[in-house]
């Protein structure tokens, strides 16, 4: 019956302790670079820069490459090895303010400090096209809790990627507007309590905070999916599949992109195109089977008008 207090005494005695040693990402090479020191806390998961902490890439630094579909190398450091969760994030938008930035999540890294100092395999999902990337990955320590002490570094990557998606596509949100993750441990759905019974896995109050990830199936992301205790509402799955038209596209490559779950004949009549040889740059096209979408639709949004009623046969 003394346990938790006994730990909770001795997680708050320790941390002015540590307060000049906590953690960090190691690999990739964060934009900080390796040799200086980054492992405070930043002031809270709405701040600019719990999304990263640096506003532009590191000139010194070459951006490795990743490949979609196989395997990325990470290493995280924490001088301070507290009980928490990390999770790992990608975005495109390495032009935009960061506030502004739309990531996707491709991994869920519980109990990291289990993983402390060590190369960990994370899949890099199929899905994520080509192009320049943000790699970001954050830490919320639980030591104190039901404070979360919150801890982010960007990787600057570049992905290499046969797919054929659009980014527009992956269904990304921001990362503080609205923020990912509630204000404390009892917040909405709150985080696990590491003193209590929410310390390991299997544990009936063990569970994970956060988004769900843009493939459920990879780096136990499954934690964080819709229904799960600690699934924090974002990103919401849109109910019907669609596909935002880009230069260049051809209604083959529609197809395409829609992993073939339609023709473009059936993608046109839904949509109500007028000429199904055009396509109008910018339109997010519905894909069927969609039962929530079955009126066709005119270029702009508008329903097609019903058609007219066949007269009733005469008496």
């Amino acid at each position: 019956m003394w346990r938790r207090p006994l730990a909770w005494a001795a997680a708050v005695g320790a941390t002015p302790l540590l307060c000049r040693a906590h953690g960090r990402l190691g690999l990739p090479v964060p934009r900080v670079g390796t040799d200086a020191y980054e492992n405070d806390p930043v002031p809270s998961q709405t701040d600019d820069d719990f999304v990263c902490r640096h506003l532009q890439p590191n000139p010194n630094i070459q951006p490795p490459r990743v490949v979609a579909g196989q395997t990325l190398d990470m290493r995280w450091d924490l001088s301070a090895a507290h009980v928490g969760d990390c999770a790992v994030f990608i975005t495109y938008d390495v032009e935009k303010p960061r506030k502004a930035q739309k990531y996707v999540k491709i991994a869920n890294l519980p109990d990291c400090k289990s993983q402390n100092e060590q190369v960990v395999k994370v899949d890099v999902p199929s899905v994520l096209p080509a192009g320049k990337a943000i790699l970001r990955w954050d830490w919320k320590a639980l030591h104190v809790f039901p404070k979360i002490e919150w801890y982010v570094q960007c990787a600057d990557i570049i992905i290499e990627s046969t797919s054929v998606a659009n980014v527009k596509d992956l269904n990304g949100f921001s990362i503080i507007e609205p923020p990912i993750y509630p204000a404390h441990g009892h917040d909405g759905v709150g985080f696990r309590d590491p003193w209590s019974d929410g310390s390991t896995a299997g544990q009936p109050g063990f569970y994970v905070t956060g988004p769900a990830c843009v493939d459920a199936t990879l780096n136990q992301c499954a934690l964080t999916s819709p229904g799960e205790r600690g699934f924090t509402g974002a990103p919401v799955e849109p109910e019907c599949r669609t596909v935002t038209v880009s230069d260049g596209d051809t209604p083959a490559s529609i197809v395409a992109r829609a992993g073939g779950a339609a023709t473009w004949e059936e993608v046109c009549a839904m949509n109500g195109l007028g000429d199904c040889s055009t396509l109008p740059v910018g339109d997010r096209l519905t894909i069927p089977p969609c039962e929530d979408y079955p009126v066709p639709r005119r270029p702009g949004g508008a329903p097609l008008p019903a058609p007219a009623p066949e007269p009733a046969p005469a008496p």
